[in-house]
C-alpha cells in the first residue's frame, strides 16, 4: 500500500505542491498524512507519528522530498534504517530515490557512511579545538582585561590614597565593582 507524508513549511510554497507530487506518485487522498506548520525541532510531528504507526511490512512511504521527511541528514539515515528494518519501502519523488530498486541499498549505505564520517569529523574538530585551547591556556571566554590593563586596575583598586569610589574605579576600568572585588579582594579604605 502507498502511504504519503506531507508537511507545511515555514518558508516556501504551500502544501498543495506536495499533494500534487504524492498524487503523481499514486497516493490517494485517503492515505496522505499531513502535518501543520512545524517551526521548532521540539514541535511534535503528530501525523508523522501516525503514519509511522500505520506502516506495515511491504508498504511504501512516499514523500515529496527528503526535506519534508526529515530535518537533517542524521535523521534521514536513522529513519531510513528504521524503515528498512520494518521492510517498508521509501520513495522520495523530487530526489528520485526509490528503495524498491536494486541500487537503493547502495544509497542507504552511502548515506550511512557519510553520516558516520560527519560525526567523526565533528568529534575530531572539537577535540582539536579543545586541545589547542588547553595548550594555549585559553579555555573559556577571553579575559576582559589584558595583563597591562589588569595591573592598572589593580593599582587603582588597591590604592589607599585614592579619592575615587568603588563605582568610579569600576567605570574607569570597564568592569563592575563586584567583579573587581572578586578579582582583587576588599578595597583598602583611607581613614
Amino acid at each position: 500500500m502507498l502511504l504519503g507524508y506531507a508537511r507545511a513549511l515555514a518558508r516556501g510554497p504551500d502544501i498543495d505542491w506536495q499533494y500534487a507530487q504524492l498524487h503523481a506518485a499514486g497516493v490517494t487522498d485517503r492515505y496522505i498524512y499531513a502535518d501543520a506548520l512545524v517551526t521548532r525541532r521540539s514541535d511534535p510531528r503528530r501525523m508523522f507519528g501516525e503514519i509511522s504507526r500505520a506502516l506495515r511490512g511491504g508498504d511504501v512511504l512516499v514523500v515529496p522530498c527528503l526535506g519534508i521527511f526529515a530535518r537533517n541528514s542524521a535523521e534521514v539515515i536513522a529513519s531510513m534504517q528504521g524503515l528498512d528494518i520494518r521492510r517498508v519501502a521509501f520513495v522520495s519523488v523530487d530526489d528520485e530515490i526509490d528503495t524498491r530498486q536494486a541500487d537503493a541499498g547502495l544509497f542507504l549505505k552511502l548515506g550511512e557512511a557519510l553520516a558516520e564520517a560527519k560525526r567523526i569529523w565533528n568529534r575530531e574538530r572539537t577535540a582539536n579545538a579543545t586541545e589547542h585551547a588547553r595548550r594555549s591556556k585559553r579555555i573559556g571566554r577571553r579575559p576582559k582585561l589584558g595583563p597591562k590593563r589588569e595591573a592598572e586596575a589593580r593599582a587603582l583598586w588597591l590604592d589607599p590614597e585614592s579619592d575615587k569610589t568603588n563605582l568610579q574605579v569600576a567605570e574607569l576600568v570597564g568592569l563592575s565593582a563586584t567583579r573587581l572585588h572578586a578579582k582583587f579582594g576588599a578595597r583598602p579604605r583611607n581613614f
